[in-house]
Formats: C-alpha cells, structure tokens, sequence
C-alpha cells in the first residue's frame, strides 16, 4: 500500500506534467527568465571562492529536499537549524558574498575600455624594469572600481610611461612598497595594498607580491601584471589565476585577448614551477 510520502511525490509529479501540458507562451518566457537569472549568478559565484560554498548550500537544499519526502524527524530538525544557519553563512563568509556581488555587477555594468596603446605602454614599463630586476605589481581597473585598494596608496593622477614606472618601483623610491593602479588609461595611485590571496590551492613557491596580484584579481574583475625582483619573471593574473613568466609575444597576445573582454575562469592556466618574489 502506497505511503503518504509516495502519494506526495506521485502528486508533485503530476502537477509538473500538468504545469508543462497547459503552459503558455508567457509560462516559457517565465522559465527562461528564471534559467537566465540562474546562469547570471552561477556565473558570478563560479568566479569567486563563493562558488565551494553555493555547492554546499545546493546540496544541503537537496538534502531537504528529499527528507521532506521520506524523513520527517530530519525534515523539522533542518527546518528548525534554517534560519540561525542562513545568518551563520552570512556573518562567516561576508567577504566572498562581497565579492560575489561585486562579480555579479560586473557582469551587468559595462566595463571600463582598455585600449591597445595602454597595454603597450604597461608592457614596455615592465619589460624595462624585468631587465632590471626591479619588482612591480600593477593593477589594471576595469568594471569594478579598485577606491578601497586606492584609499590606502597616494594618488598619483599622471599619465603612464616606463619612465615613472620604473622611478616608483625603484627601491630607493618610498612609493615602490606596494602596488600602482591604472585607471581610465592613467596612473592613478601608487603605493596601494592589495589583499593577498588565501587560495590553499596555490603553489607554495608563490611570493607575497604575486599572492597579492592574484588577490585583487579574486576580489575585482581587473587585470594585474606582476614583475619578479629575484628573477624578473613578468607575469599576468585575472580572475584569481596567474600565467607566470610569459613572453613578450604572448603577453601581448593574451592582454590583446582580454582588453574589453570579460575574463573567464580558466583563462588562464597556473605554470608550476619555482618562483621567487
């Protein structure tokens, strides 16, 4: 004899044929919006380290879910733990929903253009200074505005050149501790600090200056070129990854690739190998 939890799955079976048998036209333009929003927001989370955390989430729905039908001793337990559970996620992971937002409205607000003349001049400042062995982290300001790592620097307001590059990262400059932010084709600030990465995954080898281009990268939409003072490795992190030590050919063509595009998770691939800042 069938149960009661049977019958309530049978029943919920039946409405969705039903929904799908008498749906309109308005009803299919509903159900994409819905697929829409979801994809908007996956895509978002999937660029943060909020992404583990969704996944936890959906399986803990699931979980529900599923004892709502067969469970119901689990089903009011996890009902009862609901609320003071949501407030506990908010209050431990407030810097990724932080973040998250903040990939979420990159992904609606138009970004901010970087042209091809910038991206030369970025690279011959790095080029110059990787020949010297001079340290450089600079961070490129796309949709999501970089204020908060600006307010800790000095505001510099000055148009790019390898020349003042190489004077602001030089050791002996009391601007070089730190990073520079370009923003709207000029230098905006110097001596900024970006948060480092906490990223487990990450190799070891990795110094503070490279875990803080790959920081910023986590937290904002922008690109950060990094220079190595030990080995003059010029490299390129966005989107919380890094490609270490690239040539100058294909640091062109992989910030040719991303200059007004948004970048993707997997765009680029981590390079293990032993580095030093």
């Amino acid at each position: 004899m069938p149960t009661e939890q049977t019958q309530g799955a049978k029943w919920i079976l039946y409405q969705s044929v039903e929904a799908f048998r008498h749906a309109t036209a308005l009803d299919y333009v509903d159900m994409a919006a819905v697929i829409a929003i979801a994809y908007v927001i996956l895509a978002a989370l999937a660029r943060t380290r909020a992404g583990r955390m969704a996944w936890g989430v959906a399986f803990l729905l699931t979980l529900y879910w599923v004892a709502s039908l067969v469970l119901p001793v689990v089903t009011w337990l996890m009902g009862m733990a609901l609320v003071p559970g949501v407030v506990g996620l908010i209050i431990l992971f407030q810097g990724e929903l932080r973040t998250f937002l903040s990939h979420l409205g990159s992904l609606l607000v138009r970004r901010t253009t970087v042209t091809e003349d910038t991206c030369h001049r970025l690279i011959a400042a790095c080029l110059r200074m990787s020949q010297d062995r001079t340290g450089a982290l600079i961070a490129i300001e796309r949709s999501t505005p970089l204020a908060e790592a600006m307010a800790t620097g000095i505001v510099i307001d000055a148009e790019i050149s390898a020349e003042l590059l190489r004077t602001i990262f030089m050791s002996s400059s009391p601007l070089h501790d730190g990073g520079v932010i370009v923003c709207n084709q000029r230098l905006a600030a110097a001596a900024c600090q970006f948060p480092t990465s906490t990223n487990a995954e990450l190799d070891v080898t990795f110094g503070m200056r490279h875990r803080a281009g790959i920081g910023i990268t986590e937290s904002s939409d922008c690109l950060c070129l990094v220079v190595s003072e030990e080995t003059g490795a010029v490299s390129l992190a966005v989107a919380g990854e890094i490609r270490y030590d690239l040539p100058r050919e294909e640091l062109e063509a992989v910030l040719r690739g991303l200059v007004g595009e948004q970048p993707k998770r997997g765009a680029l691939s981590i390079r293990r190998e032993v580095r030093d800042d």
